[in-house]
Order: structure tokens, then sequence, then C-alpha cells
């Protein structure tokens, strides 16, 4: 509610696919919307339970190849190539 992800909200990790049913009952739902002021914004947020237990896996994959692509557009031209020159030498 701090950030107002009226997008969606994503229940994920390992629990949520195990107690599936108890989150289908809509007692979930339920007290996810019950929040006073804030219950008509809550009502129109969809809601999503990721079944993939890997998906924090992935997550990080995409955020380490974002961070490796923003290190290598950050160094100067030069130095690229000789980077390669120093793999070559160790080998």
């Amino acid at each position: 509610m701090k950030v107002l992800a009226t997008g969606g909200v994503y229940v994920s990790g390992g629990i949520p696919p195990r107690i599936l049913p108890a989150l289908s009952t809509g007692t979930f739902m339920e007290a996810f919307r019950r929040k006073g002021r804030m219950a008509d914004l809550l009502g129109r947020v969809p809601v999503q339970v990721v079944l993939n237990t890997k998906i924090g896996l992935f997550g990080a994959a995409a955020h380490g190849l974002d961070q490796r692509d923003t290190h290598r557009a950050r160094r100067p031209r030069g130095a690229a190539a000789a980077g390669k020159r120093e793999q070559e030498a160790r080998r």
C-alpha cells in the first residue's frame, strides 16, 4: 500500500503454491481488501499467485545480467580491448 501497486500484486515464493487451496477460499482476498479507507482501491488491484518456486532465481539472474550490461556500457572503449588482452595473456 505504500507504493500503490495498482498494477497488481504477485504472491510468490515456496509457500504460496503449497497453500493454494487456502488462498483460493476467498479469505485471503477478503483480508487483503479489508483495509478501511483503502478498501475501494485494493478492490481493483489484481492479485496473482506465482506457482514457479524458482521465480526469485529468474529475477536475480535478470538483475545480474542488467548489472553486467550496465557495467560494460560504462567501460571506456580501450578498456574492453585491454581486458581481452589480459584474458588472452592469462591462458
